[in-house]
């Protein structure tokens, strides 16, 4: 499934690298042009929403345990 095998975090290191997300697909890029309600979401706009649920995600420990194929 490349490229999402590439740029799926994995053991030892789990690293998320947003900017090589971001240089793969274009429709996460486009996020950044995409408001939210700065009520419920002051992060900003969605792109920025979508790393940070990312980023915390992948640093769950249920999530690390998953089968590979289930966390790509």
């Amino acid at each position: 499934m490349e490229p999402f095998d590439r740029l799926c975090p994995a053991p030892p290191h789990w690293t998320l690298t947003w900017t090589d997300i971001r240089d793969t697909f274009p429709w996460i890029r486009r996020m950044a042009r995409v408001p939210q309600d700065w009520e419920h979401h002051r992060e900003g706009d969605v792109e920025t929403h979508t790393r940070m649920a990312a980023e915390a995600l992948t640093a769950m420990p249920d999530w690390r345990q998953r089968p590979v194929g289930e966390r790509v």
